[in-house]
């Protein structure tokens, strides 16, 4: 496995010119080791991704992908989207993850009442965005919970799943 995720390094770093070796983290790093204690749940900081990639760009965000899916034909280890971490599935042991917790872009167009922000734009980041505007979102309590995380699984409340809320 070592080799197929030297390989895999290899394969990220050719094709994207501006994904550079410090935006692919190993155990052997040391900002590895302060990204595995960045998390909300810090009884998951036990555990050890393979890689983290940080992407700087959609582009490189893609290659990662492609790269990826290179080694679908070998053995290759599980492939996880870190997003605020505010979650269990960022920290999968062995995994490979692309993590876009600098994605943080977030703008607001008041005129349409829409938001849009990157994967890793928390609530209270969105929420200071759009008072700003005069703005508000319905969503969930947490200012450290990620936007995404929370509109993709919903918020895991006690009645949220006997109403089909959430998950």
């Amino acid at each position: 496995m070592i080799a197929d995720l030297c390989n895999f390094l290899d394969s990220i770093i050719h094709p994207c010119k501006t994904l550079s070796p410090s935006s692919l983290l190993t155990s052997t790093d040391h900002i590895y080791q302060v990204e595995i204690l960045d998390i909300w749940n810090r009884d998951l900081s036990s555990r050890r991704p393979a890689i983290i990639c940080q992407p700087k760009s959609v582009e490189e965000v893609s290659s990662i992908m492609i790269a990826y899916k290179s080694l679908l034909a070998t053995t290759c280890p599980p492939l996880a989207v870190a997003c605020s971490r505010h979650t269990a599935c960022y920290f999968m042991d062995d995994a490979i993850v692309i993590d876009l917790s600098k994605f943080k872009n977030c703008s607001v167009d008041s005129s349409a009442r829409t938001v849009t922000v990157e994967g890793g734009v928390k609530l209270g980041e969105m929420d200071a965005e759009l008072s700003k505007q005069g703005l508000g979102a319905v969503t969930g309590t947490d200012p450290d919970t990620g936007v995404i995380g929370l509109s993709i699984l919903g918020a895991r409340r006690l009645l949220s799943s006997q109403a089909r809320l959430g998950c």
